[in-house]
């Protein structure tokens, strides 16, 4: 997996520079994510519909990533995340934008020296948020059954730094209402600078884990 880094405190101009992340789809984490620009251009004489705004429905939310180690595979899942969408055109899931948050300090594994062990590797008193942000909504090329099979190009940023990503997902406006973003993607511990978290009560943690993330999103309030 190749990634671009830079600090999160840097400005940015533009997309991230692309050294996209290939991932598969069926989802991991969290997060922050949001859906990218691809609005439909304005018809000369034709008002345009106002966009439609979101914001993420905790209580139905998650994000997770699993791996593998010695001692068998083990998940880490919060669902602690927030932040927002917008959809420019309720008619087209590539015309929005937005942006979601993971506390990371609240992922749990079931074990609470292995959670401890894993703050600590995220340094979370440094560090308190992972974000997936999504510049671009692309439309994918494979067909679905039930939803739209997008990509979403933008930045993952961990412990301060942010990597460029291309990640495919799902993405669904169920009754109208509620916006549902799903995916998945592999991903190396070393690649988001980070050491394969041996401590975690296991002789070994392999590299590779799959990121998940679960995202709903409800209207916003006036």
């Amino acid at each position: 997996m190749q990634t671009d880094e830079r600090s999160a405190s840097d400005e940015v101009e533009g997309p991230v520079n692309p050294s996209p992340r290939q991932g598969r789809g069926w989802w991991a984490v969290t997060v922050v994510a949001a859906l990218g620009g691809l609005a439909a251009a304005p018809v000369p004489g034709r008002a345009q519909a106002a966009a439609r705004r979101f914001t993420v429905d905790t209580a139905s939310s998650s994000v997770r990533f699993d791996g593998h180690a010695t001692m068998g595979a083990f998940s880490a899942t919060t669902r602690t995340l927030s932040g927002w969408a917008e959809l420019g055109d309720l008619a087209h899931l590539t015309s929005g934008r937005g942006l979601v948050e993971v506390r990371a300090a609240t992922f749990q594994t079931g074990i609470g020296l292995r959670d401890r062990h894993l703050r600590g590797e995220l340094d979370t008193d440094r560090y308190p948020t992972i974000t997936l942000n999504v510049a671009r909504v692309l439309p994918a090329s494979t067909a679905a059954a039930s939803g739209d099979p997008v990509v979403l190009e933008g930045s993952f940023t961990v412990k301060g730094t942010a990597h460029a990503v291309r990640w495919p997902a799902m993405a669904a406006l169920l009754r109208g209402d509620t916006l549902v973003v799903t995916g998945s993607t592999p991903m190396r511990f070393t690649e988001l600078g980070m050491k394969p978290p041996t401590r975690m009560l296991v002789t070994h943690v392999q590299d590779e884990f799959v990121l998940v993330y679960d995202i709903h999103f409800a209207p916003a309030r006036p």
